[in-house]
């Protein structure tokens, strides 16, 4: 409403109520300034606090892990990029909203006081002042949180591989890229940013003029500036696309294919032009054609877009590519054969042939007598369930996995074993003892290692163990049991308090206390930094307590992953650490660690995760005192590089790793994890023949075999799984530590054996690859063997004897073991109660091409499947130890001992009675 005329078109007073409610509306406006300021000057002090806190705690922790110089340096690298981003940002803004002020601003139309209308501009000042931090900080939030992409770039090395489409060197689009990518993506959004607040303070100038918006040249001509940068970006986008395309992955191999390479790149360099047409369309209409020219000039790119981007590279595929697409494929499917087999190593796999013989002999058993007596009997989750039943003792006691490596053993034997660390699980304390001080001060830590070996187990069919109980007792020594730092150490606690710490329990319900004498945790001696940890975990008790002392230290980040996480989040961590125990006899955590990105060109991706990956540290976390050592074993990897490269004072050259414990390179494994991995891509990489892969005639799988679920408490299918063998490959004289995995057919068919896989782990030959191709179609798949084990009417019916009613029959992971030029298959039986997790082996079930059999034991099983009467006894060049029956592959105590002589003696009583009596039988029918 204008009051600026009466009716007779002469001035005019407003009324008297338009005068308060201006006023009014003046006293509101103070107040919602002040309170304005108030909050936001609150709020701004509240995450300064947050943020000073957050750095100060970080600061204490990596400095005690002594990885302070690490941390400063990514904290240098972020407070740059914030401020930095921040400021351009800010300062962008800024500009512009000075001159929408200028280009809007006018006389307000409204009949209000003077002081109105300036508490008016204060007001807009204000709103724009916050409009700008809060859009300034969010932007440099943004570039902040992309330090790892500069300092890969920063540190960026040659790969010394180009990619075949464009020539660029692999680290041109591993290093360079993403931070071309970032840059650009940066500044669309800070143009189109500009734009909206622009746009929005336009509306709100006019609005508090009391005026209609309108859009007059200047501002036009505002608006084309940013339509113009707008464009720019557009185009350096679609440039930057051109490259992109080596990872498309439209056509029949990942990587750029015939038609990206013969239609969407022309359409993407006629996009570059177009864009950068449209561009100069915006700023020509500053001068000719107005807001019609800026219609027209984004239409123009759009419209293309979408019918040169997207319908033409389709219609050119359907029509030009389809028809003969190997033809046309047939140079890229090469392309990206050779890249995947270089971004996996799967190029350094050695491929044999495996003489297969059908028949397992006498002199398969007794050339190879390290596999017999290493034959894993026992599958990590049903011993797992056992060691929690009987090694346990307390109910704050648990095994959180079970892992598999190899000892030399006091005797000078070698030996595969089993081990897991014993941990605390403070939330199964009673419930009344779910106290503070308990859970932080009191219970800090778990104790000790569980360790059987791998074939072991005694006439109940438990484990027989080389290091168990509490304090450890075996054939091994573990002088610092002590478990702070492992995988369920999740929450902190605080060490070297008032209150007693508990150590391990006794015989008879008695308890041992210590005090911690380790290095590990952040010192808690000053008000301020408990202040700080208190704010850290909001737990106000870190203050309050009288129990925390100057000499208290807190443990915190205390769980393996998440302790390698924080100190190298760029590196992907493997999903299971696993114990060892040193020869110092202290106990330490390895934890595998991988380089790997999505940018290595024409490479397949596994799992839409990554498309290049290498094993190239080794990390060594100490249980007790939470020390981190990153060990680089893999030297020439270009990704290592870079991050040694940006934090060379975090890695440490792998023969460093003796300086630490010199057994720990004994213990050294292939991960699993990248095992897994190389495997499933092997399983169409292994073709590498275009034609071969194009039509997958000889695609592989990894076949299933009985699995018990514990969840459902039911037998179903799984993959097989990796796992690790001592034994002799063929054709090498030496026996090793092999990691295996057998592979089938692809497809429903057939399941018969096609190759298996193994990663050696052993001295100079650690990291190599072999595949073993069988004759086709004539060796038995594992789906196969569990079929007949499953069929076979003699196990049947014992396995329902065996397991009646309350009872349960658990069937282990499925072996392959090649012995020589055959093929031994082994999988153990377990049986528990259905309302126990104890399950307990009681049979072995073994088989080759022609028989399965089951029995008591491998040595048993063996002795049927060779056509034995006796056990077959195994003997290495060593004697054998004391206490070991003959032909038993398990440690016999010496009641069993006696009781096999005393049924060996009754034998041949009852066999001198029958001659007796044969005798007299024969004397009575003479006499007749």
């Amino acid at each position: 409403m204008n009051f600026n005329t009466g009716n007779n078109g002469e001035g005019a007073p407003p009324p008297p109520w338009a005068v308060d409610l201006a006023e009014m509306r003046a006293r509101n406006m103070r107040l919602m300034v002040r309170i304005g300021a108030v909050v936001a000057a609150l709020v701004v002090i509240g995450l300064v606090l947050y943020v000073v806190k957050d750095i100060y705690t970080d600061w204490l922790w990596f400095d005690q892990l002594g990885f302070l110089d690490r941390y400063q340096r990514v904290l240098t690298t972020r407070v740059w990029l914030f401020f930095g981003g921040a400021i351009v940002m800010a300062a962008v803004l800024a500009v512009n909203l000075h001159f929408a002020y200028r280009f809007s601003r006018g006389e307000s139309v409204l009949p209000v006081p003077p002081e109105v209308q300036k508490m008016a501009r204060i007001a807009l000042l204000a709103g724009a002042v916050l409009v700008v931090a809060v859009v300034s900080i969010v932007f440099g939030a943004v570039l902040q949180g992309q330090w790892e992409t500069f300092l890969v770039f920063f540190n960026r090395v040659s790969f010394g591989v180009a990619d075949p489409q464009f020539g660029r060197d692999m680290g041109f689009h591993i290093a360079t890229m993403p931070v071309l990518h970032l840059v650009q993506g940066w500044l669309m959004g800070m143009v189109i940013a500009t734009a909206v607040v622009v746009g929005v303070f336009y509306f709100a100038v006019f609005t508090t003029r009391g005026v209609t918006f309108v859009l007059t040249p200047r501002i036009r001509g505002h608006l084309a500036i940013l339509g113009a940068l707008l464009m720019v970006t557009i185009a350096a986008a679609h440039y930057l696309d051109i490259f992109e395309l080596v990872f498309s992955g439209r056509g029949a191999a990942p990587g750029a294919g015939y038609t990206d390479v013969n239609a969407r790149i022309p359409v993407l360099w006629l996009l570059v032009a177009i864009a950068l047409v449209s561009s100069v369309g915006f700023v020509v209409s500053l001068y000719y054609g107005g807001l019609r020219m800026m219609i027209a000039s984004f239409s123009l790119w759009a419209v293309l877009a979408i019918v040169a981007g997207g319908i033409y590279p389709t219609a050119f595929q359907r029509f030009r590519v389809n028809p003969n697409e190997f033809e046309r494929e047939e140079k890229f499917i090469v392309r990206a054969i050779e890249a995947t087999a270089a971004a996996y190593n799967l190029d350094l796999i050695e491929e044999r042939v495996f003489p297969y013989s059908p028949n397992i002999t006498l002199e398969n058993v007794q050339n190879n007598p390290e596999t017999i007596n290493n034959i894993r009997l026992w599958d990590h989750r049903p011993l797992r369930d056992t060691y929690n039943q009987i090694q346990t003792f307390r109910q704050y006691y648990n095994f959180v996995g079970v892992d598999v490596d190899r000892y030399t053993l006091p005797n000078g034997e070698y030996r595969q074993v089993m081990l897991a660390a014993r941990e605390l699980f403070p939330e199964n304390l009673e419930e009344d003892a779910q106290n503070w001080v308990n859970r932080k001060l009191a219970y800090t830590h778990g104790y000790g290692v569980a360790m059987s070996p791998v074939d072991k187990a005694t006439v109940e069919g438990r484990p027989e163990f080389l290091l168990s109980e509490v304090p450890p007792v075996g054939e091994l020594t573990l002088e610092r049991p002590e478990v702070y730092y492992g995988e369920n150490t999740k929450s902190f606690v605080i060490v070297n308090s008032e209150t007693d710490e508990f150590n391990y329990p006794g015989p008879e319900g008695e308890q041992f206390y210590q005090d911690y004498g380790g290095t590990g945790g952040v010192g808690l001696g000053s008000f301020f930094r408990r202040a700080a940890f208190a704010w850290e975990f909001l737990d106000l008790n870190v203050l309050i307590s009288g129990q925390v002392s100057s000499d208290s230290r807190i443990q915190y980040r205390r769980e393996i992953r998440d302790r390698i996480e924080t100190i190298a989040p760029f590196l992907e961590l493997d999903h299971d650490p696993y114990p060892v125990i040193g020869s110092n006899n202290n106990l330490w955590w390895v934890q595998d660690l991988y380089t790997t990105t999505d940018r290595f060109a024409y490479s397949a991706a596994f799992d839409d995760r990554f498309n290049y990956i290498r094993n190239s540290v080794k990390a060594v976390v100490d249980a007790y005192n939470g020390t981190v050592h990153l060990f680089v074993i893999d030297p020439d990897d270009p990704m290592v590089q870079m991050y040694r490269g940006a934090f060379p004072e975090v890695f440490k050259d792998f023969d460093e790793i003796d300086d630490l414990d010199p057994s720990l390179r004994d213990h050294v494994r292939y991960p699993i994890d990248l095992f897994r991995i190389q495997a499933e891509i092997n399983l169409r990489y292994h073709m590498r023949n275009p034609e071969e892969f194009f039509s997958r005639s000889d695609q592989w799988a990894v076949p299933n075999e009985v699995f018990f679920a514990p969840d459902t408490l039911e037998q179903t299918t799984q993959e097989v799984e990796p796992y690790y063998v001592i034994m002799k490959l063929p054709g090498e004289e030496e026996q090793e530590f092999v990691l295996l995995l057998p592979f089938t057919p692809g497809g429903e068919e057939r399941k018969n054996l096609v190759a298996w896989m193994a990663a050696r782990n052993d001295g100079d030959n650690y990291g190599k690859l072999v595949t073993f191709i069988f004759p086709e179609g004539q060796v038995d798949g594992p789906e196969q063997i569990e079929g007949r084990i499953t069929s076979d009417e003699e196990i049947g019916r014992e396995l329902s004897l065996l397991c009646p009613e309350g009872k349960l029959c658990i069937r282990g992971n499925l072996l392959a073991i090649p012995l020589d030029d055959s093929l031994l298959y082994v999988e153990p039986l377990y049986i528990r109660a259905q309302a126990l997790a104890l399950p307990e082996l009681k049979k072995v079930i073994v088989a080759d091409a022609e028989n399965v059999v089951m029995s008591d034991t491998l040595d048993q099983s063996l002795a049927l499947l060779l056509g034995h009467k006796e056990p077959i006894r195994v003997v290495d060049e060593e004697p054998a130890p004391p206490g070991t029956a003959p032909g038993a592959e398990f440690q016999l105590g010496p009641e069993i001992e006696a009781a096999a002589q005393a049924i060996e003696q009754l034998k041949k009583d009852l066999e001198a009675l029958e001659e007796a009596f044969d005798r007299i039988n024969q004397a009575i029918g003479d006499s007749q």
